[in-house]
């Protein structure tokens, strides 16, 4: 409950491996007015790594979520919208990547997806 807005709204501790650099996205596929984007981290460098409680992962830039606000935003779905999963995806991007100035949110999170070359996926549910 901590990583949520019913507790700390904290970002949950991450562990991860990648041969190139990479991009993490947290999305909830499950809400009203189509999927909202809680987290993107941006520049997360090639290798093995991992984030303790509330941390950004080591050398990545946070960009703006849904809310608009470069930021992890826990899950906190409506009141009686049912289960929600978040999908915590890794992509790997190419080496000569460069992530466009000014994307946030949903296209951000597109964006992010149709560059990548690899991918990794965990959903947690909550609701």
């Amino acid at each position: 409950m901590q990583y949520t807005c019913q507790g700390a709204n904290i970002a949950p501790p991450l562990t991860w491996s990648t041969r190139l650099e990479a991009a993490l996205v947290v999305d909830d596929p499950d809400a009203p007015s189509g999927p909202y984007i809680h987290w993107i981290v941006a520049g997360i460098p090639s290798g093995s790594g991992s984030s303790g409680d509330g941390q950004t992962p080591a050398g990545g830039t946070t960009l703006p979520n849904s809310a608009g606000q470069p930021a992890y935003t826990g899950p906190c779905p409506p009141a009686n919208s049912g289960t929600h999963h978040y999908r915590f995806t890794l992509y790997q991007l190419p080496k000569s990547y460069e992530l466009p100035d000014g994307l946030a949110g949903v296209q951000a999170a597109q964006t992010i997806a149709y560059a990548a070359t690899a991918q990794a996926q965990f959903v947690g549910t909550f609701g």
